[in-house]
């Protein structure tokens, strides 16, 4: 669908349903303009305040995913 929509307009065009790891990133990057990240981060920031999770496990979730298109940003997220 993405290369049909393509055709039909000339405004970057993004994926954001369903990405949840660094391979589904690399994957729809190889093919969208964006790829958004929403859902899998929102669940792991609210684990934190039952100590599932901490901060950097978030921190590291984000540099994991940007690492996945853009690996020289990535290493500036702390």
């Amino acid at each position: 669908r993405l290369a049909h929509l393509k055709t039909k307009t000339s405004l970057p065009l993004a994926v954001g349903f369903g990405i949840r790891t660094p391979d589904d990133v690399a994957a729809m990057g190889s093919i969208a303009d964006a790829v958004v990240v929403g859902s899998s981060i929102v669940e792991n920031i609210g684990k934190i305040a039952s100590n599932q999770k901490n901060v950097d496990d978030v921190i590291n979730q984000v540099r994991d995913l940007a690492n996945a298109l853009h690996p020289e940003a990535a290493r500036k997220i702390n």
